[in-house]
C-alpha cells in the first residue's frame, strides 16, 4: 500500500511539474505584451479597449490626458491628498518627484491609513484615563 502511495505522489508531481512547464511555454510564445519599452505611450497603444458599432476604442481615446490635476508631492500629507481628491473628483491620485512616478494613493489606503490613526489615538486616551483613574484611587 505504501509503494502505491508513493507512485500516486510521484505521479502528482510530474503532472504538476509538465503543467508548470506548459504554463511557461505557452506564457513565452503567446504572450502580446510591448517589445519591453515600459515607457511606451498609451496614446499610441493601438490596444482595443471596446468595439461601438464596429468602431474600435483604444486605451489612448480613454485615458485622461490631464495629469496635473492628479499628481501629488510625496511630502504631501494624507489630508492634503484627501482634499485633492475631493477637488479633482478622482479616488487615486499618482505621487511623482519631478517627472518620475514613484507611486499611487487611493482613496482606500487614506481612508485606512485615518482609521488606523484613529484607532491608535484612541486607545492611546483610553490608555491615560486608566492611568488616571488609578492613580485617583
Amino acid at each position: 500500500m505504501l509503494k502505491f502511495f508513493n507512485r500516486l505522489e510521484k505521479t502528482r508531481n510530474f503532472v504538476l511539474l509538465v503543467f508548470a512547464v506548459l504554463m511557461v511555454v505557452s506564457l513565452v510564445f503567446w504572450n502580446k505584451s510591448n517589445t519591453g519599452d515600459v515607457r511606451a505611450s498609451p496614446l499610441n497603444s493601438q490596444e482595443t479597449v471596446a468595439s461601438v458599432s464596429g468602431e474600435k476604442i483604444t486605451v489612448g481615446e480613454l485615458m485622461r490626458h490631464d495629469l496635473q490635476g492628479l499628481t501629488i508631492s510625496p511630502d504631501a500629507d494624507a489630508l492634503q491628498a484627501l482634499a485633492k481628491m475631493q477637488r479633482t473628483g478622482s479616488s487615486r491620485l499618482l505621487i511623482t518627484e519631478g517627472d518620475h512616478l514613484v507611486g499611487i494613493i487611493s482613496l482606500k489606503d487614506l481612508l485606512r491609513f485615518l482609521n488606523l490613526k484613529l484607532q491608535l489615538e484612541g486607545s492611546g486616551n483610553a490608555a491615560v484615563e486608566q492611568k488616571q483613574d488609578a492613580l485617583a484611587n
